[in-house]
């Protein structure tokens, strides 16, 4: 069967909110404890499955993830890390067929376009507070975050997208 490879981030009592982990998953169990209607599917070309399928195979694939998590994090820092950042940067690894981080995100920032997230100043500086998932000390002054849509985006205009869906 199918295999779901994601970041999670901690449930406040095994792990701090703030921080994420790397764990394999079912489809049906990924899906389960989601709020949302539908699922998206971006179905890479072959050539990258097969680098994505080498990459997760390999001890690499773990030193691509960046334990401290922001719900928000803005995929051009190294300071952060969110689930869709991280396939961004799995991705971006394969493609680019590096696992140096800091170059991945010099990469990222002349060829990945990510999505703005609108907030008020009030939002921007409460939200934290609020949430202890969201850190903002990554951001410049537009707040930016890795969405299936940029992704997809970046997949598509690199000639790295097979196929994208919505379920």
């Amino acid at each position: 069967g199918y295999a779901v490879y994601n970041l999670y981030h901690g449930d406040g009592k095994t792990l701090a909110m703030d921080k994420s982990y790397l764990h394999q998953d079912f489809p049906f169990d990924f899906v389960a404890p989601t709020a949302v209607d539908d699922v998206a599917v971006i179905i890479p070309t072959p050539e990258m499955q097969r680098r994505v399928l080498q990459l997760v195979d390999s001890p690499s694939y773990r030193a691509l993830h960046i334990e401290p998590y922001s719900l928000i994090s803005n995929p051009h820092d190294i300071k952060y890390q969110n689930c869709t950042e991280f396939m961004l940067d799995v991705i971006a690894a394969a493609a680019w067929e590096t696992t140096d981080m800091k170059q991945i995100k010099v990469n990222l920032k002349q060829h990945f376009q990510p999505t703005r997230v609108k907030t008020s100043l009030l939002e921007r500086l409460f939200a934290p507070i609020a949430q202890k998932r969201i850190k903002t000390d990554d951001q410049g002054g537009a707040i930016l975050t890795a969405t299936y849509e940029s992704l997809a985006t970046f997949m598509q205009d690199n000639g790295l997208l097979q196929e994208t869906y919505i379920l």
